[in-house]
């Protein structure tokens, strides 16, 4: 009997939460001084007659009205253009390639065939560098958010690091995008009032000059973690007429060095048998960098090699 009644009770209480949440369809939907009259014996409805002194006058024979997507109405009925993205889908893609055809370094192919040659008379500077960036959306473009640098130096012929780096946190004007943050955490509060790019890279351009004592002759070679086509869009994004790029830098993808090709992480796993305890910042992977170049190549000599054989290979090799 007890049973009985508590199953009662729970179909009751079901009814009960039905009706409320029909409620609308069950005793009439009213919009805009339209009512509709729903009938609970069938399944179809009658819809009054519209009140025509109302401001959305359409047609009996027009599907009902929905909300229109990127629009709001203000009280007296008219339609306010909300804003747009910033970028369309086609639209990004076509900058992406306007920035990939005028990308404003020099060539490293003609630079590696002038070694080739024997024309280049200067000395070759190697540096690492690193950057973060805000990633790529439909609502931004890619910015630099943190970089980090370090000298390679020639001690006789072996390879050595410089303790002396460059990092500098960048205020991109903007936040990442999903996919950028979760690589490397870097929050909108860390950047905001930090200095741009632009007050930046005049400080790294001094650095590198006043560290290896480059001259005009001279070609200053970038091995980063990773060099493709997202970097170099990045690094386009950022440099304008008024901020340019020295004729002699160059950019290498420092992976490349190792073969097979893998991530850097994986790398220093299998040189010193152990996961590196920071990364997916700039001085981090910097820093990573250094160690496994440090680890792995013998001598200055055939780093040097390694990198202009790097540099004379197309960049969309390594997407």
């Amino acid at each position: 009997m007890l049973s009985l009644i508590s199953s009662t009770t729970r179909v009751s209480s079901s009814i009960r939460r039905t009706l409320y949440h029909h409620r609308p369809f069950l005793l009439g939907y009213h919009e805009n001084n339209r009512s509709r009259s729903y009938s609970t014996s069938s399944s179809s409805f009658i819809e009054a007659p519209h009140n025509h002194t109302s401001p959305d006058i359409r047609n009996d024979s027009s599907p009902p009205s929905m909300p229109t997507r990127g629009r709001k109405k203000t009280t007296d009925g008219d339609e306010v253009k909300q804003k747009e993205p910033v970028k369309t889908t086609a639209k990004l893609k076509e900058e992406i390639s306007e920035l990939m055809e005028s990308f404003p370094f020099s060539d490293p192919g003609a630079f590696c065939e002038t070694v080739k040659r024997g024309d280049f008379t200067g000395k070759i500077h190697m540096f690492l560098l690193d950057f973060e960036s805000t990633g790529v959306s439909r609502y931004i473009s890619s910015k630099v958010i943190d970089i980090g640098a370090a000298h390679i130096i020639r001690d006789g012929d072996h390879v050595k690091i410089s303790d002396d780096r460059f990092y500098q946190l960048l205020d991109p004007g903007c936040v990442s995008s999903i996919y950028a943050f979760n690589y490397h955490k870097i929050l909108r509060s860390e950047t905001r009032g930090k200095p741009s790019f632009k007050d930046v890279f005049p400080k790294l351009k001094q650095w590198v000059t006043e560290k290896a004592q480059v001259t005009d002759n001279d070609a200053c070679v970038f091995l980063m973690n990773h060099f493709a086509r997202m970097e170099q869009m990045t690094l386009a994004n950022e440099f304008t007429e008024d901020l340019k790029v020295p004729d002699n830098w160059y950019f290498a993808d420092g992976s490349s060095i190792f073969v097979p090709r893998r991530p850097l992480a994986e790398i220093y796993k299998e040189l010193f048998n152990r996961e590196p305890k920071k990364k997916n910042r700039a001085n981090y992977d910097v820093d990573i960098l250094g160690k496994c170049i440090s680890k792995s190549v013998s001598d200055y000599s055939s780093l040097e090699q390694s990198v202009l054989s790097i540099l004379s290979q197309p960049v969309t090799r390594y997407i």
